[in-house]
């Protein structure tokens, strides 16, 4: 048996009692032991190494953080930090507080809750119109298919 480096998995030739075996590439990079008469069938990314060798382990680098990329983005994870501290935002995610919650959520300044009122009032109003248009549309196209 031989010790490879393979950069690939490698499926084996039907030869030498070893047919269709599969030699799987290591992810660390760490070699495999092949049997001594299928290496002249590797492929011509495969390394022999010898039975001594050892495989060099990567230390993992540090992990970037926003602020280490640019400063926009650190500013707004520093931002949205000081907000949760401050209770003012939640960025955990709650499946049970949808939209209703948002919508009936108690305002405390009663001209900002008439604004918030009023522009329901106005979707609303405009919502209708678009309706109404729409059956209009839909009239006149259905009259003039009659003529």
């Amino acid at each position: 048996m031989a010790k490879v480096i393979l950069a690939n998995n490698w499926f084996a030739p039907n030869r030498g009692g070893f047919g269709g075996q599969r030699f799987r590439k290591s992810p660390d990079g760490d070699p495999v032991d092949i049997p001594n008469r299928l290496l002249k069938y590797l492929p011509k990314t495969a390394k022999i190494v010898d039975e001594d060798y050892v495989a060099p382990h990567v230390i993992a680098a540090k992990q970037q953080e926003a602020k280490d990329l640019d400063e926009f983005r650190a500013m707004d994870d520093e931002t949205t930090k000081v907000l949760e501290k401050a209770g003012i935002i939640d960025t955990k995610y709650n499946p049970f507080v949808g939209k209703e919650a948002t919508a009936d959520a108690d305002v405390e300044d009663p001209a900002e809750e008439a604004k918030i009122s009023q522009r329901a009032q106005d979707a609303d109003a405009a919502r209708k119109k678009r309706a109404e248009f729409r059956k209009a549309q839909e009239a006149e196209r259905n009259a003039s298919n009659k003529d």
